[in-house]
């Protein structure tokens, strides 16, 4: 991702960025958080012209646009929109994995939209199924807005400063980032593998006691 955003424009850069984001945010399981996180390490190199804030921003409309529209198209269709998902994205969506975000969406609501941002499944449903769920608009607004600025103010401040001080420490900036993607993919993978991990086993057990 790193070396095929370095050969863009700013504008562009910024553009994929939100738009990957935005295509997460409304129900489509693609890597959006990758863009962020390529695109905050080209921020800290001297020949990108890149700017941090810029990332966060980009990130930050994606994130908060995505959502809406996930939630209008959740609103509108209900669960018509999640058995489609189900079945167009069967590895990432399964049965018990979208009923048992429901049923977070249902008792936690908020709290779920605000930090499910953190979590790939989470951050990718949590917009749908706030419609789906007929949660107040005002109250998915609010935590839809609030959780994207802090993850996207975490995850560009996090790997921004990561970027900067590996730049310190070492002359050649292409390892540099090369090696920073690398180690900040196979962390994501890590973490995705096992939130994916503990939902499936909530999953599991939710289904089990409402069968």
């Amino acid at each position: 991702m790193e070396t095929f955003l370095t050969g863009l424009s700013p504008a562009i850069v910024y553009a994929i960025v939100g738009f990957g984001v935005l295509i997460e945010s409304i129900g489509i399981p693609i890597p959006g958080e990758t863009a962020v996180i390529a695109a905050s390490l080209l921020s800290t190199t001297h020949t990108a012209n890149i700017h941090l804030q810029w990332v966060f921003a980009a990130a930050c409309i994606g994130a908060v646009i995505g959502d809406n529209i996930g939630y209008s198209l959740g609103h509108r269709y209900g669960h018509h929109l999640t058995s489609w998902l189900e079945k167009r994205f069967p590895r990432h969506l399964s049965p018990n994995r979208m009923r048992y975000a429901e049923h977070l969406m249902r008792t936690k609501g908020v709290p779920v939209v605000l930090g499910g941002r953190f979590i790939a499944l989470l951050r990718i449903l949590a917009g749908p199924l706030s419609g789906v769920t007929r949660m107040p608009y005002s109250h998915f607004f609010f935590a839809n807005v609030a959780g994207a600025i802090a993850w996207a103010g975490t995850v560009t401040l996090m790997v921004g400063l990561l970027g900067k001080a590996a730049h310190t420490w070492i002359n050649d900036i292409s390892w540099v980032l090369g090696g920073a993607v690398l180690a900040m993919a196979i962390a994501a993978i890590l973490f995705g593998k096992v939130t994916g991990r503990w939902l499936d086993k909530k999953a599991e057990e939710y289904a089990q006691r409402t069968s």
